[in-house]
């Protein structure tokens, strides 16, 4: 019987090709972390990536499918196009500190634009050893989104009712305000008559 990685090695090749892709494939095991990863390497990353990742979000699933059906259960499958992972869990943790930066000044709640599970699970893994701010999934569907919040606050948030639409709003509204004071009415030439 073949080894597993060669196994989903052929899969992701029988895949790719169905797509029209011919790309360089290679599969590890993660031993640690209980995965399969799947890099590709190919000169057309855009399009097996997708807009934000969805069609590469789309693959992974399909891909996984796949392997269930071969293997007959579940394996974790973690594909990766030219580093793309490695490239979005660095800009999903740059705004997750900038998040926190947020949190700090204002001691407020900050609420993350909607994302994926995946780069959810992200952002709570790039925050969970800070000790004063901690993170909470909120919404339904493709609103789901993460919360930064002041250590211990997430109970009384909760008693406040103060749900994601009042942080959302509030963050709109200190922006305009930032907007308008950042602009100096005496920079500008007063109109000749």
């Amino acid at each position: 019987m073949a080894k597993k990685t060669d196994q989903i090695k052929e899969l992701a090749r029988e895949l790719l090709e169905k797509m029209g892709y011919a790309p360089e494939l290679s599969v590890t095991e993660d031993k640690e972390g209980g995965s399969f990863n799947v890099a590709i390497k190919t000169d057309d990353p855009g399009s097996l990536i997708g807009f934000h990742g969805r069609t590469l979000s789309s693959f992974q699933l399909i891909l996984g499918l796949m392997v269930f059906r071969k293997l007959g259960g579940w394996q974790r499958v973690i594909v990766n196009v030219n580093d793309y992972r490695q490239e979005q869990e660095e800009r999903l943790k740059n705004i997750a500190l900038t998040a926190v930066e947020k949190v700090r000044l204002s001691g407020r709640p900050v609420a993350l634009s909607p994302m994926n599970p995946f780069e959810r699970r992200q952002v709570h893994i790039a925050l969970s050893g800070l000790e004063e701010v901690e993170t909470i999934s909120e919404g339904e569907g493709s609103f789901r989104h993460v919360m930064v919040v002041p250590k211990g606050s997430v109970g009384a948030a909760a008693e406040k009712d103060d749900s994601a639409e009042d942080v959302l709003d509030r963050q709109e509204q200190e922006t305009k305000e930032e907007k308008i004071t950042s602009v100096d009415p005496s920079s500008e030439e007063a109109p000749e008559e």
